[in-house]
Parts: C-alpha cells; structure tokens; sequence
C-alpha cells in the first residue's frame, strides 16, 4: 500500500504496532463505524483469523514491517506509548531532529493525550460516523461511546469485549503464524 516514491523520496515514517487482540476490537469498531460493517465482532474476529479482512494477513504485515530495511522509519508500540507518552514524544522528536524542553514535552503530552483527543472534533468525526451507522439500521449504537474515531485508547479493553473462546482463538491464530521461539514473538505481546 506504500507508493513506489517511497523508496526515491525517503520520506520518513512512523510504523505504529498493536496486540493483536486490541486490533481486532479497535479494527471492528472502526469497520462498524467507518465503514458500515454489518457484522458481529464475532464475525470480524474469525474473518480476521482466516485473512478476510482488509490489511490482511496481520502476522505477516507486523513481520515484514519489522524486516523493511528503510532508515527513515521509527517503529513504535501502541502499548508502550499508553505507558509512557513523554518517552514515546521524544523518540518522535528524536527521529524528526526537533528538540523541546521537558516543559514543553509535558504540554505535548497534554494535549496529544488520549482523553484530550477523544474531545477534539478534528480527529473525532461524529457526523460521519452518525451517517455510517444511519446507513447499516444500527442507530441503536448512536449513543454509544464506543463508536467513535478515537474510541477507548485502552491496552487491555479486549479483555472486556472478546469472549474467552476469542482470546484463545486469537492466541492460537498467533501461535500459528508466529511460534513461541520466534525472533517475532515481542512484535505480538
């Protein structure tokens, strides 16, 4: 999906990484919202498990990311960011050549913070959203948080939605493509 100028151009870029089961709850929220998904999480989960979904195979996608050998690339993890954006700010800076003081990271984190996001109608598009799910009768998610652009920001909210058989299912999905004593096996934690 990257254009041939890439590798002419140069430009730089940042590869932002996810457990796979929080992709698969944020992914089917986004396909329901965005992109009229009619489908149980149920059955957006199992089509992603059998590559059915866009931007599939997902194994194979986070691998090969991960072995581009492309200088101008900054690979970071969703999961590490929550944990610690200032740190993940100033690897950002880091790779852009920009330099801020501490006070002025805070600020950044601040306001690139999940709840702040969340409330910013840029980012947030609710009107669209409104009309997907106008679109596919489910109107009855209209008053709900969850169908948003910028939904929850959680590393662990899959534990709420997937039912157990899901989660195994995913980790068996996991353990398939990529086995326990892989090189890979941290992409995928």
């Amino acid at each position: 999906f990257l254009p041939n100028a890439l590798w002419t151009v140069q430009p730089k870029l940042v590869y932002v990484r996810r457990n796979p089961k929080s992709v698969a709850v944020s992914y089917y929220h986004h396909s329901v919202s965005l992109h009229c998904y009619n489908g149980t999480l149920e059955q957006f989960v199992r089509s992603m498990i059998n590559d059915l979904v866009y931007y599939s195979p997902y194994h194979k996608h986070l691998i090969e990311y991960s072995e581009l050998r492309y200088a101008n690339m900054l690979s970071l993890c969703f999961e590490d960011m929550k944990q610690d954006l200032p740190d993940a700010i100033r690897q950002v800076c880091r790779f852009f050549d920009k330099s801020y003081t501490d006070e002025q990271i805070e600020q950044l984190s601040r306001h690139l913070g999940f709840d702040q996001m969340r409330q910013n109608a840029s980012v947030n598009r609710r009107q669209w959203i409104e009309y997907n799910l106008q679109q596919t009768n489910r109107t009855d998610k209209l008053d709900g948080n969850d169908m948003q652009f910028i939904r929850r920001g959680e590393t662990d909210g899959w534990r709420r939605e997937l039912s157990n058989e899901l989660i195994e299912a995913i980790d068996r999905w996991t353990l398939e493509k990529v086995p326990v004593d892989s090189k890979y096996t941290s992409l995928f934690r």
